[in-house]
C-alpha cells in the first residue's frame, strides 16, 4: 500500500513516460487561445447580467429613498403603493390637492423677523378667524385677532403688551365675493404665511425633486426651485407643506380642529390694560 506522497510520485513518472516525445501541433496553441477567449466572454456575460439587475434595483431604491416605501396620502389620494416611484409631477399634484383642503385644519405658521422677533400666525379657515402673536427676547409683544371677512364685515382686536394697551376696530361689509377671505390685510400680512401661495410655485412647474429628508420630526420630500430662489419640504404622508425657505424661513403646522386647538382664537386684554381709540403704530 502506497502512501499518498508515494502514489503521487509514481503517477507523475507514468505521465512523463506516456507523453515523452509528444509535441503539440502548430494549430493547437491558437485553438486553445480561441477556446479560452470564448470561455472568458461567456463568464463575463454571466457576471454582467446579474450585476446589471443589481444596479437597476439599487437605482430604483435610491430614487424612492432606500427602504422607505412611499406612504399613502389618505383615501382617494392616488398615492403610489408599495415601492412605486414618486416624481416631481406626482408630488406637486398631491401637494396642490392637499392645499385645497387647507381649511380642514388649524394652520399655524411661524417665522423669524428682524430684531429677534418671532411671528406666529394661527388660522381657522372654517370659521374665518386668524390670530397673530409677536414675541421677542423679553416675552410677548403684541397679539392680534381678526374675525369675519371683508365681504360680511370684520372685527379686529389688538393687545399691545409692551404698552399695556388694547384697541379694536370693525369694518363694514363690502358684499363683494372677492373679499371672502380672512381679513389678513388688517394684520401686517406676510405673503408666506398663507401656504396657498405655494400653488403659484407649483403651477409654474419650476421645481425639482431633491429627495426624502427629515425636517422637524417629519419624514418629508424636499422640492427645490430650479432657479435656486426657494426650497419647499412637504410631509411624505399628507403632502402638506412643512417648511419653505427663501426670503424667510417659514414653518407650517397642520392641527386638527379640536376644542383645544380652537381655543387659541380667544383673545382678551388683561386686567389693567388701557383701551385706546387710536392704534399704536
Amino acid at each position: 500500500m502506497y502512501t499518498d506522497e508515494e502514489f503521487a510520485d509514481r503517477l507523475r513518472g507514468r505521465m512523463r513516460a506516456a507523453t515523452a516525445g509528444v509535441e503539440a501541433g502548430p494549430a493547437l496553441a491558437g485553438a486553445v487561445r480561441r477556446r479560452h477567449a470564448r470561455q472568458t466572454l461567456a463568464l463575463r456575460a454571466a457576471i454582467a447580467l446579474p450585476l446589471a439587475a443589481v444596479v437597476a434595483t439599487a437605482g430604483a431604491l435610491a430614487t424612492t429613498g432606500g427602504d422607505h416605501a412611499p406612504p399613502a396620502a389618505g383615501a382617494g389620494s392616488g398615492a403610489p403603493q408599495g415601492g412605486a416611484l414618486r416624481d416631481v409631477a406626482f408630488v406637486t399634484a398631491q401637494t396642490g390637492a392637499a392645499l385645497a383642503r387647507a381649511d380642514d385644519y388649524v394652520r399655524v405658521v411661524t417665522w423669524k423677523a428682524g430684531a429677534g422677533e418671532t411671528w406666529r400666525s394661527s388660522v381657522d379657515g372654517g370659521t374665518h378667524r386668524e390670530r397673530k402673536d409677536v414675541s421677542g427676547a423679553a416675552g410677548p409683544m403684541r397679539s392680534m385677532l381678526a374675525r369675519g371677512t371683508l365681504a360680511t364685515g370684520a372685527y379686529l382686536l389688538v393687545v399691545d403688551y409692551q404698552h399695556r394697551a388694547w384697541w379694536d376696530t370693525a369694518t363694514p361689509p363690502t358684499g363683494r365675493s372677492a373679499d371672502a377671505g380672512v381679513v389678513r390685510q388688517l394684520m401686517w400680512p406676510n405673503p408666506y404665511e398663507d401656504p396657498r401661495h405655494i400653488l403659484v410655485l407649483l403651477d409654474a412647474k419650476r421645481l425639482r425633486l431633491v429627495g426624502p429628508e427629515a425636517v422637524g420630526g417629519h419624514e418629508t420630500l424636499h422640492l427645490s426651485a430650479t432657479d435656486g430662489s426657494t426650497d419647499l419640504w412637504v410631509d411624505g404622508a399628507t403632502y402638506l407643506p412643512v417648511r419653505q425657505t427663501g426670503a424667510l424661513t417659514v414653518d407650517y403646522e397642520w392641527l386638527p380642529r379640536t376644542p383645544e386647538n380652537l381655543a387659541r382664537f380667544e383673545l382678551a386684554a388683561p386686567d389693567g390694560f388701557t383701551h385706546r381709540d387710536t392704534p399704536i403704530a
